[in-house]
C-alpha cells in the first residue's frame, strides 16, 4: 500500500495498528490504497467464504462489457469504487472513433475522458463525462485527454493523473504531457501542476502505494523506444524521476501496477498482448515467460489481442478490464471506416498458477465487486476452518500449517512438557500444545491493561498488544510485547515474568515489569517486534523495530531481563524501506539475522517476504549471499509466498527433539487469507545458509 498514509517520518506505517482484524477494510481506506488504474479493493467475502463460493452467485459479464454510447471509442479503461455516487465508475480514453472526415490520427484526438459506473462491476452505463479544467497554456484549445489513473489519498482526496496532448493532430509526432488533477467528487476536476518527467513525449500514468510510505508513478517514455519509466513521490505533489525500470525490457504502454498474492504485478500492453512481470519489492521485476490476452477470444468483440489493462482486486480475486479493436482482425479494413476505429471494453478473471498470471478470456467471467466501504460482520476470534480441496491441505500440510489462527507468533516456549505459543490479540493470546498438531487456547497474559500504558501510549485501546516473544532465562520466563497505536511511533516494548506457563499450578502469575524501551515522535525508531537472543557467553539480547531508520540491538540484563542501563547503545543491524519482524539465531559461529519486507496484514494480498543476512558479530555487519549489507536494503530472500501460502512473515527458530524448526505466520489463501501458525524443518545448505524444508508423513 503516501505521505498523507505511511511517512515514516512522522507516522507508524499501519501494518500493525488493528492486528485483531488483519483485512480491516477501514484501515486500508485510510492507509491511500483504495486506487484507480490497477485498483487494489481489499473488500474480502464474509468470514469462512471462499473466493470461489463468493463467485457462485455472481452475475456474469457480458461481452463486450462496454461500448461508448457517444463515439464508439471506448478505450484505456480505471475502475475505483466512487464513495459519493456508491457505484463503481469506470473512467476511459474516448476516441472518436464514428466522427466521419477526420484524417489521419485526429480521431485518436481531441477527446475527453468518459465515464460509465456500475452497482457490480458487470453491468455498465454510461455516466457522461469527466469535468476537467485545464490551463490554456496545458491544454490548448482543444485539448487531447487520454489515458486517466485515479487514486484517493488517505484524507479523502481524489488524484487524476492524465495524459494531456495540447490539440488536435494528425499525426503523433507531437508533445505530452502528464497532468496532475484532483477532485472532492470524481466528477469535476481541477488542475494541480504538470509533472516534470525525463521527457517531452510521456504518457500513461500509474501509480500505486509504496511499502514504506509515498508513492511511484509509472509511465511510457516514448522519447526512449516507448520504455517504462518510474518516478517517485512522497505527497502526490513533487515527483522525482528515476528514469528507465532495468528490468522491465522491452517496448510497451500503459503500466498497470497492483498488489495480489504476495507479490506486486506488473502489466504492460505489448500491442502484440500483455507481458507480465513480478516483484517483491517494487524495485526489481522478473518477466513472466508467456503473454497474457495474446491469442483472440471467442466472443463477440474479442477476437483481437487485449490491450491497456486495468486491474480491481475485489474479495480476494483480480479481475482485469482491457480493451479491443474487433475490426482489427487481419482482414483488409478501411482504416478510416468505424469498424477499424472502434473499442470495446472486456474484463477477464485473472488466476495464479505456479507464480504466473493466467486467464482464460473465453471462459464466463462471474464478477460481483464489493465496494471497499462496505460493512463486514466481525469474524470470530478463531472461526473454524473451511473445507479445503485435497490439493489446498496437502500443500498446506507441506508448508507446516498447524491450522491455529496467530499472527506474529513467538518462539515456542516449553513448559512440563507442553508447547506454549504467544500472539498479537487482545492481552497477548497463547496457544497450547502437547505435539505441535492439537493445539487448544490458552489463557491471555493480561485481562487488564497495565497501569503505564495509558501515559506512555494513550492512544492504545483494548489491551491491543502486539508481537510478542518469550525466553526462558534460569527459572522464569521472560515475556516482551509491543504496545503501540495506529500511524504513531508513539510505542513500548514491556515485559511480563512468569515462573511457570501452566495456570493450573499455584505459582503461576504474570508479574508486569514495566517498558523496556520506548520510542515518541522525537526518535528515529519504532520500538515494536522484540525478539530475544541469548548466546553461548550468557549475554542477553533483543533486536526490535520497524520502518523509519530499521532494526536495532540492544543487550539486556540476563538477572533482570530490563536494559542494562537507560543510555545502553543501540546498535542499527538493518533498514530498509519496509523492514521489521526481526529475528537472531546463531549457527556453528555465524550469527544470522531473519527479516521481513513487504507489506503485511492485508491478507492474500500481504506482500511480506522474509529475508536473511549473517555476520560475524552479533552487532554485525550482516551481509547477504551477494555481498550487500542489510543496512542497504540487502538481504537474501529466505520465504515467500507460494501456492497457497502468503506473506510468510516473522520468524522463529526453535530447537524440537535435536531437530531446528522454523516458525513463522502466513496468511491462508484457502480461508480468505486468515492469519495461520506454520512450523517447518530448517535446513543449511554447504554455504551454511538456511534452507527450509517441507513437512513429511511422519512430522
Amino acid at each position: 500500500m503516501g505521505t498523507t498514509s505511511w511517512n515514516p517520518r512522522d507516522k507508524r506505517p499501519a501494518a500493525k495498528s488493528e492486528r485483531k482484524y488483519p483485512a480491516s477494510l477501514r484501515r486500508l481506506l485510510r492507509q491511500g490504497l483504495l486506487a484507480g488504474f490497477c485498483i487494489a479493493a481489499f473488500a474480502l467475502p464474509s468470514p469462512g467464504t471462499s473466493a470461489a463460493e463468493a463467485a457462485t452467485g455472481s452475475p456474469v459479464a457480458p461481452k463486450p462489457l462496454y461500448r461508448d454510447p457517444v463515439h464508439d471509442g471506448a478505450a484505456d479503461p480505471v475502475v475505483v469504487w466512487n464513495p459519493h455516487a456508491k457505484r463503481w465508475w469506470m473512467f476511459y480514453t474516448n476516441r472518436r472513433a464514428n466522427t466521419p472526415g477526420l484524417s489521419g490520427v485526429a480521431w485518436v484526438h481531441g477527446t475527453k475522458i468518459g465515464i460509465a459506473e456500475s452497482p457490480d462491476g458487470a453491468n455498465w452505463t454510461p455516466a457522461g463525462s469527466a469535468e476537467i479544467d485545464l490551463p490554456a497554456d496545458v491544454g490548448g484549445p482543444q485539448p487531447t485527454l487520454w489515458a486517466p489513473e485515479v487514486v484517493t489519498s488517505s484524507d479523502g482526496a481524489h488524484h487524476m493523473f492524465l495524459t494531456v496532448v495540447p490539440g488536435v493532430f494528425e499525426n503523433w509526432e507531437h508533445p505530452r504531457s502528464i497532468v496532475h488533477l484532483t477532485s472532492p467528487d470524481l466528477r469535476k476536476w481541477m488542475y494541480v501542476s504538470t509533472l516534470k518527467l525525463s521527457s517531452d513525449r510521456v504518457i500513461d500514468a500509474g501509480v500505486t502505494a509504496m511499502p514504506g510510505g509515498g508513492w511511484r508513478l509509472w509511465y511510457n517514455n516514448e522519447r526512449d523506444n516507448k520504455s517504462i519509466y518510474h518516478a517517485d513521490s512522497r505527497d502526490l505533489k513533487t515527483w522525482n524521476d528515476r528514469g528507465k525500470v532495468s528490468s522491465v525490457q522491452g517496448r510497451g504502454e500503459g503500466p498497470c501496477v497492483f498488489t495480489w498474492r504476495g507479490r506486486h504485478w506488473m502489466l504492460v500492453d505489448t500491442w502484440r498482448g500483455l507481458a507480465a512481470f513480478r516483484s517483491l519489492d517494487l524495485d526489481q521485476w522478473a518477466p513472466q515467460p508467456k503473454l497474457l490476452l495474446d491469442q483472440p477470444g471467442r466472443g463477440p468483440d474479442d477476437g483481437v489481442v487485449g490491450g491497456h489493462p486495468g486491474v480491481v482486486v475485489s474479495g480476494g480475486r483480480a479481475f482485469c478490464f482491457y480493451f479491443t479493436h474487433p475490426g482489427r482482425t487481419g482482414a483488409a479494413v478501411d482504416k478510416n471506416a468505424v469498424e477499424f476505429r472502434r473499442s470495446s471494453i472486456q474484463v477477464v478473471e485473472l488466476f495464479e498458477n505456479d507464480g504466473w498470471l493466467t486467464c482464460d478470456r473465453d471462459a464466463p467471467t462471474r464478477i460481483a465487486l464489493v465496494p471497499p466501504d462496505a460493512r463486514r460482520a466481525p469474524a470470530a476470534a478463531n472461526p473454524a476452518a473451511t473445507a479445503r480441496a485435497p490439493a489446498d491441505a496437502a500443500a498446506l500440510r507441506a508448508f507446516g500449517s498447524r491450522d491455529i489462527r496467530t499472527h506474529d507468533p513467538s518462539t515456542l516456549a516449553n513448559s512440563k512438557g507442553e508447547y506454549w505459543l504467544f500472539h498479537t490479540g487482545r492481552g497477548v493470546p497463547s496457544w497450547r500444545s502437547k505435539d505441535l498438531h492439537t493445539w487448544t487456547e490458552g489463557p491471555p497474559v493480561f485481562q487488564t491493561s497495565p497501569a503505564w500504558v495509558a501515559e506512555a501510549v494513550p492512544e492504545n485501546r483494548n489491551l491491543n498488544f502486539w508481537a510478542p516473544d518469550i525466553i526462558k532465562v534460569a527459572n522464569r520466563f521472560f515475556l516482551y510485547y509491543s504496545v503501540s497505536s495506529f500511524g504513531k511511533r508513539t510505542s513500548a516494548i514491556a515485559l511480563a515474568t512468569n515462573t511457570t506457563l501452566d495456570p493450573a499450578d499455584p505459582a503461576f502469575g504474570w508479574k508486569d515489569e514495566g517498558p523496556i524501551v520506548k520510542s515518541g515522535s522525537a526518535d528515529n525508531f519504532n520500538a515494536i517486534d522484540p525478539a530475544l537472543f541469548r548466546d553461548d557467553d550468557g549475554r542477553l539480547w533483543m533486536a526490535f523495530g520497524s520502518y523509519w531508520s530499521g532494526l536495532k540491538l540492544l543487550e539486556l540484563d540476563p538477572q533482570t531481563g530490563k536494559r542494562i542501563s537507560p543510555d545502553s547503545p543501540l546498535h542499527a543491524i538493518a533498514h530498509s524501506r519496509s523492514i521489521e519482524a526481526v529475528f537472531l539465531h546463531r549457527h556453528g559461529s555465524r550469527y544470522y539475522l531473519f527479516v521481513n519486507h513487504g507489506w503485511c496484514c492485508r491478507g492474500v494480498n500481504s506482500t511480506y517476504h522474509i529475508r536473511v543476512g549473517r555476520a560475524e558479530k552479533i552487532t554485525g555487519p550482516y551481509l547477504d549471499r551477494d555481498g550487500r549489507s542489510l543496512l542497504d536494503g540487502g538481504g537474501t530472500v529466505f520465504a515467500e509466498s507460494e501456492g497457497p501460502v502468503i506473506g510468510p512473515g516473522h520468524a522463529s527458530i526453535q530447537t524440537i527433539a535435536g531437530r531446528e524448526w522454523f516458525g513463522y505466520h502466513f496468511y491462508d489463501a484457502t480461508q480468505n487469507g486468515r492469519p495461520t501458525f506454520g512450523l517447518r524443518p530448517l535446513g543449511w545448505d554447504a554455504d551454511a545458509w538456511p534452507v527450509l524444508g517441507k513437512v513429511g508423513p511422519g512430522d
